[in-house]
């Protein structure tokens, strides 16, 4: 895929104007690359944002399973996919440089940046690592503070540990590297190149893939895969970037890509009481296992029905359109 595709088109920045949306709710967690995404987007543009791990209704969670990002503003219908909700956002009169990109152009770049979470993400769990993702979970933070946020997060905690634990089953049953740190890089590479010829991944002025790559950049620097530190910091063009990203957004938190550029910077983790509650429902999922297993079964099902799981774009582009 030609990368450089995704930048023809692109329109002015457009900044400093109203939204409509007075506030609103998104479902998901600092360690997910897309919350990540639409989140930086948010905050940029100024729109208010309650982030918590509730979903935005129980009868949401049980029939589209626990797939995240969910955006819901205000008395308005959710939208799902964080590139849907860059749609939205340029809807509310925000330019984030998708204006005259072929949705297929921008369905091979969500595509890319898919292909190369599905390799680093099943880094973040594992051998030697198992404990630390659990820990990793339990330091995040529901913004605002709530505490039934931090009893959902331990469930999801159990969910994505046993889901990265089946990917990297099932890479291995096919003789592939479970984690392959040659083809990250080589995947890596192609956005450094990109940003050799232009300042912003997304053209003239920073936008949707911009956040939506930052956001991968905050999910690799939690904490759980730090072996990708030398390999980001060997891509200079791309080092650049995430210096000019966060000096676009000074007080943004967490802000974990900070990490890249500042050896010590730490991030601030959730209170003691938040993370109490956190491990008094993980050990209890554990102590209801009978109740608990069947409950991640059902959303594993779930997941696959939801079309805006990672790897769903990936998935679409390889089959080709719908027949005419």
């Amino acid at each position: 895929m030609d990368l450089t595709k995704v930048t023809r088109g692109i329109a002015p920045m457009t900044s400093n104007q109203p939204t409509r949306w007075d506030i609103v709710k998104l479902y998901g967690v600092d360690h997910s690359p897309w919350v990540q995404g639409i989140r930086l987007a948010l905050s940029y543009y100024g729109v208010p944002c309650r982030t918590t791990s509730l979903p935005v209704n129980w009868r949401w969670w049980f029939s589209q399973g626990v797939t995240f990002p969910v955006l819901q503003p205000d008395g308005q219908a959710p939208i799902v996919d964080s590139f849907a909700m860059y749609r939205a956002l340029e809807i509310q009169g925000f330019s984030l440089g998708l204006d005259g990109v072929l949705d297929t152009d921008l369905l091979e770049a969500q595509s890319a940046m898919e292909s190369m979470f599905s390799n680093y993400a099943l880094g973040r769990s594992g051998p030697g690592k198992r404990w630390a993702f659990i820990r990793g979970w339990s330091n995040m933070r529901e913004r605002p503070m709530h505490f039934g946020g931090s009893v959902a997060r331990a469930f999801l905690a159990h969910y994505f540990f046993c889901l990265i634990g089946l990917g990297r089953t099932i890479r291995g049953q096919k003789g592939r590297y479970v984690y392959d740190l040659d083809k990250f890089e080589r995947d890596i590479v192609r956005w450094d190149r990109l940003l050799q010829n232009q300042e912003w991944v997304t053209g003239r002025a920073i936008g949707a893939l911009d956040f939506a790559l930052m956001g991968h950049m905050q999910c690799m620097m939690t904490g759980l895969t730090d072996e990708l530190i030398p390999i980001l910091r060997r891509q200079s063009a791309l080092m650049e970037w995430v210096g000019r990203m966060c000096a676009a957004l000074p007080d943004y938190e967490p802000m974990y890509a900070r990490r890249l550029i500042e050896d010590t910077w730490h991030q601030t983790t959730g209170g003691g009481l938040d993370r109490g509650v956190f491990w008094l429902t993980w050990f209890g999922c554990i102590a209801a296992w009978p109740v608990t297993l069947p409950f991640l079964l059902y959303c594993f099902v779930r997941r696959a029905y939801n079309p805006a799981h990672s790897g769903a774009v990936s998935r679409r582009l390889r089959r080709g359109p719908p027949p005419l």
